[in-house]
């Protein structure tokens, strides 16, 4: 299934009230999401991925206030999942990532060019590697780390998003 025929939720605003466990859950097999230009706020982790669920693509969204960015199994090599050009704003400063580190025998997922925030600007190592040596070995390309933005700014990213103006 080539990129253009993929399918998913775009142009939503999801609350995950009483612990939302994931923003989105691709799991038991879910595939070819592509999940773009949605708002979200509070959940554990924003993009969930296991039990074989594989080639799904989170792109372009704002996940507000929530543990991990994503949380993804290993996939079979060619079957990657992406997760790049969001905006992660986390509750804590812990690794926004979590997934098989070792790639053994899977495809490592896509995933560049995000903005990571966190209380006090800093953030845990991915995979037990610093956010600089991966980005020199090709990994989070692009991707920063900073201190939580004001409300009123993850807000207007929100209606930005959503093409709801100011």
């Amino acid at each position: 299934m080539s990129g253009d025929q993929r399918f998913g939720p775009e142009g939503n605003f999801f609350i995950g009230n009483w612990y939302g466990q994931e923003a989105i859950d691709n799991d038991d097999g879910s595939c070819y999401y592509n999940t773009h230009h949605n708002f979200f706020v509070y959940a554990k982790t924003g993009m969930k991925n296991d039990f074989n669920g594989h080639d799904n693509h989170h792109h372009h969204n704002v996940y507000a206030f929530i543990s991990q960015g994503m949380g993804i199994c290993g996939n079979l090599p060619g079957h990657a999942d992406q997760f790049y050009a969001n905006k992660v704003i986390q509750v804590d400063s812990e690794a926004y990532a979590r997934y098989d580190c070792a790639c053994n025998g899977t495809t490592c997922p896509a995933m560049p060019d995000k903005s990571i925030y966190t209380p006090d600007g800093t953030m845990a190592n991915v995979c037990s590697t610093p956010l600089a040596t991966r980005q020199k070995r090709g990994t989070d390309v692009g991707t920063m780390v900073g201190k939580h933005p004001a409300d009123m700014q993850i807000i207007a990213w929100g209606r930005e998003l959503l093409g709801l103006g100011n």
